[in-house]
Order: C-alpha cells, then sequence, then structure tokens
C-alpha cells in the first residue's frame, strides 16, 4: 500500500513538473494560485493546527515578506529567487520579535493579537512611504518568469508539505500536539512549552514570508512599472491580496 502511494505521488509530481509544457497562461496561474495557497495552509497548520493557537496574523508575515521581497528586487537589484528567500527571513524575524510576548497570551486574545498585528503593519506601510511607497506602490521591472515562478512555488508547496509530514511524525511533532491538548500537563511533563511554541511559530512564519515574495515577483511580471499596493496586511483572512492596479489578464509566456 505504502508503495502504490509513493508511486502515485512521483507519478502526480511528474505530471504537475510536465504541465507548464502544455499550459496556457491561465492555466499556468491557476496552478501556481493552488501552490501558493497549499503552502500557506501547510504553514498555518503549524501552528494553529498542532499546537492550537489560532493565529489570524499569518497575512502579516505575507505582506512582510512580499516588501522585503519587492524592496530588494525593485532597490538593490536582486534576483527573486534569493529576494523571495530573504522575505521568508524576513517573515521569520517578525515572528520572532512577536513571538514571545503573544504566545504568552491563550485563546481568543492571541488571536486578538494577531489581528492586531495586522493592523500595525498597514500602519507601518503607510508611514514609512519612503521605503515602501505607500499607497503609491513599489515599481518592478519587467519579468517573463512565469514558469520558473510556477515551479518554485510549487517547490515551496512541496517542501512546507513533507516539513510538515515529518514534523508531525517527530518527537517534536508530539509535543507541539501535546501542548495543543493540555499545555499545563505538558509544563508538569517537563516541556518547556514557550520554546515550543516560538519553534513552531518561526518555522509556520518562514514559508509565507517566501511565497509573499514569489507572489509580489509574479504578479509584477506583466507590466514595466507596476504599483504594489498593501492589502496584504489587511486582516481579512489567511492571506490577503497584493492589489495590481491596471493589471492585465495572463497571457502564455514564449
Amino acid at each position: 500500500m505504502r508503495w502504490a502511494f509513493l508511486a502515485a505521488l512521483a507519478v502526480g509530481l511528474l505530471l504537475l513538473g510536465l504541465y507548464p509544457t502544455i499550459a496556457t497562461g491561465y492555466g499556468i496561474q491557476f496552478m501556481l494560485q493552488l501552490f501558493m495557497w497549499v503552502a500557506l495552509a501547510q504553514s498555518w497548520n503549524l501552528i494553529s493546527g498542532l499546537t492550537g493557537y489560532v493565529s489570524f496574523g499569518h497575512v502579516a508575515f505575507f505582506g512582510t515578506g512580499a516588501y522585503a521581497a519587492a524592496i530588494l528586487v525593485a532597490t538593490h537589484g536582486w534576483h527573486w529567487g534569493p529576494a523571495s528567500l530573504a522575505g521568508g527571513v524576513a517573515g521569520a524575524t517578525l515572528a520572532l520579535v512577536i513571538g514571545y510576548p503573544c504566545l504568552r497570551l491563550k485563546g481568543p486574545y492571541f488571536a486578538i493579537a494577531m489581528l492586531g498585528l495586522n493592523e500595525v503593519m498597514r500602519v507601518l506601510v503607510s508611514y514609512f512611504e519612503g521605503l515602501t511607497g505607500g499607497g503609491s506602490g513599489l515599481s518592478l521591472p519587467t519579468l517573463h518568469a512565469s514558469v520558473q515562478i510556477y515551479y518554485a512555488m510549487g517547490l515551496a508547496a512541496v517542501a512546507v508539505t513533507a516539513a510538515a509530514y515529518f514534523i508531525i511524525t517527530s518527537r517534536v511533532g508530539l509535543r507541539f500536539m501535546t501542548i495543543r491538548e493540555d499545555e499545563i500537563a505538558a509544563e508538569t511533563m517537563g516541556i518547556n512549552t514557550a520554546r515550543y511554541k516560538l519553534y513552531a511559530f518561526l518555522l509556520s512564519a518562514f514559508m509565507p514570508g517566501v511565497v509573499g515574495g514569489l507572489y509580489a515577483r509574479d504578479e509584477g511580471r506583466q507590466q514595466e512599472s507596476v504599483d504594489l499596493v498593501a492589502r496584504g496586511v489587511e486582516p481579512h483572512g489567511l492571506s490577503g491580496d497584493l492589489v495590481l492596479p491596471d493589471r492585465h489578464e495572463p497571457e502564455a509566456d514564449a
């Protein structure tokens, strides 16, 4: 049974790898968005599913990664790949800064704090207009790399899914789930709950930052000058949107 599952998984990954050779531009964009949501959902599961701390603040990590990558690309001329990884580091850094005080809260208080984080990030984006462009956004150079970003987003989805599997089946994952079931009992068993909650928070914040960077670069690929507006830090759900005024319909790459 296990071998059959692995064989089916390998065939599925192969078909996804070959898909861009026959797909239209719309098909590639659809699958790219699907990969993005898979990666975001699996990342969210690491903190909310395993430890039971429901987070409404992952949109802030997504937006932070998107802005970090966009700034590096637009201002410093970085390639979108390293810039997206730097976006992941930026998201994890934000989680490290806010993690210790916020993770001391429990239940609805933690969820409310995460909602507040989204609003704080929105205000910061507007305040530091010289860095983020404020409401005017950032200009990204033309890039026809939707197929490459498709593979990068797919790799991110596979990587975070595999990481979630290995964590769930490991002793670390068992500690996470012990915290979810009964945090006081976990502490009496000798589990450093503060440390493991922070571990889960950092792990869950890295990939949204990476995905945010890839998303920002993909949305900026159609035009020579693209307005990158910060709806990505509004508290509308797991992930927000980076709105691109005057964006054309996607076309198939040559």
